[in-house]
């Protein structure tokens, strides 16, 4: 493959990975604008950020699978292009129904380029560039989360609304084509007898029971753990998830297919990716509340200190994919997380002293160890994906660590709000605490705390991937022989 290839194919992947991030975080800022222009209320208004992650995390598998059927590169074309179509549909919505649809095309649009994403690096980069090019579009990616905020409120602010979507055209279609002429041709995936008929039913369950899963979390957040309506919704998802499990064990053409668990630094992999994101989710959440609550900073001063995350993960996000070229991932992946885990306990120690010293060592350390874990994690798993199943295995891959960092905003606001007593359902909004500091600190103690364990447990499924990978190459000799 030539240099100006690889570097089209890069640049594809990276512009997606900044694309998809900044329309799910560059909307958040608009939302009262948004709320007043169509006179709806906070909960109306934040179906529009829902159904974009509804969307977005639902129809991964589906949409793997059918990258497998069709071939990537168009699965990759057309998701910029729905991507295009839903961001036109937002910017002219004439009412807030029509802006929540487009918001679901808008997501799967997003989908179908997250999980392609993925695919695409592995399959047609040399081994040797695999890690830099994760480690590009890590970066483009937090990139995208940190610059969505400052510029969805100066588009507002000078603009309209609207334009926060139809900026997307243009950069969209250009996008597509530089994709088009980047991305190699690839052989017909295979005939529909090698493929067999699609598995209609396993969609269906896989989507409906994700959409329940992260519905329930919404509920969760928003009227208690414990209310019949999070309950229902987390019944239904396992319910599901259980039919959906016993429909891939008798189709011969399943969406998930389970023997890619089979290889277990795969599965390895996935695991520890999805309890580092976790932690990234998790970390991320509870922070601007310990800004405001405990240090008391205004929301424009807790913004421009959180700019550090994203920065520091910008700037070492393509140093620690390089690096992952060159050395074991799974060492990478120890060593960050081991990093993580003595970075909740600084934490653990530090939060009630005055300092920001402590506040800015925290922010620096632990996005340098996210930076350090979630390149070298991607090439990892992505490395150890069977030879024609990366589209699949990164719909497998993406859904598990989208999900993971959903599960870390709801562990780390379970924990600091089961610890502060806040109130009497665990769902109570943080903004609205009236715990006394102590109970604060405590709360935030424990939160952390947990992240020092769910660091600990990372690092363990690192040398566990380590440990079967160890056992795979010492059988590699006796099976040639």
């Amino acid at each position: 493959m030539s240099r100006i290839s690889g570097r089209g194919i890069v640049a594809s992947v990276a512009f997606a990975g900044f694309i998809t991030q900044l329309d799910s975080s560059i909307v958040n800022v608009a939302l009262p604008t948004i709320s007043r222009y169509f006179g709806i209320g906070p909960g109306r208004a934040a179906q529009v950020s829902i159904s974009y992650l509804l969307m977005a995390t639902s129809t991964l598998l589906v949409l793997s699978k059918l990258a497998d059927r069709v071939g990537l590169k168009k699965i990759f074309i057309a998701g910029y292009l729905v991507f295009v179509l839903g961001s036109l549909m937002c910017g002219l919505a004439p009412t807030i129904t029509f802006l929540v649809i487009s918001r679901y095309v808008q997501g799967l649009g997003a989908a179908m380029l997250y999980t392609t994403s993925f695919a695409v690096i592995p399959k047609f980069l040399a081994r040797e560039l695999t890690g830099r090019a994760f480690g590009v579009l890590t970066s483009a990616a937090a990139l995208g989360m940190m610059a969505g905020a400052p510029i969805g409120g100066l588009i507002t602010t000078y603009f309209s609304w609207r334009w926060i979507f139809l900026v997307n055209l243009p950069v969209g279609l250009i996008a597509a084509v530089v994709a088009s002429r980047s991305l190699p041709h690839e052989n017909s995936p295979g005939s529909g007898q090698e493929y067999g008929t699609f598995d209609v039913y396993g969609a269906l369950l896989s989507s409906c029971g994700l959409v329940a899963f992260v519905y329930g979390l919404g509920k969760g957040h928003g009227v208690g753990w414990y209310s019949p309506a999070t309950l229902g919704c987390f019944g239904a998802c396992f319910v599901l998830l259980c039919l959906f499990f016993v429909c891939e064990t008798k189709h011969h053409a399943p969406i998930l297919d389970l023997t890619l668990f089979n290889d277990r630094g795969f599965a390895y992999g996935c695991v520890a990716s999805s309890m580092g994101l976790m932690l990234l989710g998790g970390t991320l959440f509870l922070m601007p509340f310990y800004l405001e609550l405990e240090k008391g900073l205004k929301t424009e001063q807790v913004g421009l200190l959180l700019m550090i995350h994203s920065l520091v993960m910008v700037g070492l996000g393509p140093v620690a994919g390089k690096l992952s070229d060159r050395r074991d991932p799974r060492i990478i992946c120890t060593f960050a997380m081991t990093l993580g885990a003595a970075t909740c306990l600084e934490f653990f120690c530090t939060l009630e002293l005055q300092s920001l010293f402590w506040v800015l060592l925290y922010l620096v350390s632990m996005s340098a160890s996210l930076a350090l874990f979630i390149s070298p994690s991607n090439n990892l798993a992505m490395g150890l994906a069977p030879k024609g199943k990366h589209a699949i295995a990164a719909g497998v891959y993406g859904t598990v660590t989208r999900l993971g960092l959903m599960l870390g905003v709801s562990f780390f606001e379970v924990i600091f709000s089961g610890f502060t007593r806040a109130g009497p359902s665990a769902g109570e909004k943080l903004s609205a605490l009236t715990a006394s500091p102590a109970a604060l600190v405590r709360g935030f103690r424990y939160a952390y705390l947990f992240g020092a364990f769910l660091c600990i447990l990372t690092a363990c499924c690192c040398l566990l991937g380590r440990r079967e990978m160890r056992k795979e190459n010492a059988l590699e000799p006796a099976a040639m022989g």
